[in-house]
């Protein structure tokens, strides 16, 4: 998520938002993600594999995905 927010996010400050963060065992436990807004041109839920939002708040967190998803038959 991390990777597509600084990607995609049309805030000046993305590159700063998660200085000194470890992504290789990204944990999001208890983290309060209210009002986080990520815009995507596409999610790939691959990229979060190795993330855990154990009872983290995502309240408020708006997910945009400007392109469909394919349906899966």
């Amino acid at each position: 998520m991390t990777k597509l927010y600084i990607e995609h996010s049309e805030n000046k400050n993305r590159m700063k938002v998660f200085a000194g963060t470890n992504f290789i065992d990204f944990n999001m436990t208890g983290q309060n993600l209210s009002g986080f807004v990520l815009t995507l041109s596409r999610f790939y839920f691959e990229d979060l594999l190795n993330i855990n939002f154990t009872d983290a708040n995502l309240g408020d967190t708006i997910f945009y995905i400007k392109n469909t998803l394919p349906q899966i038959i």
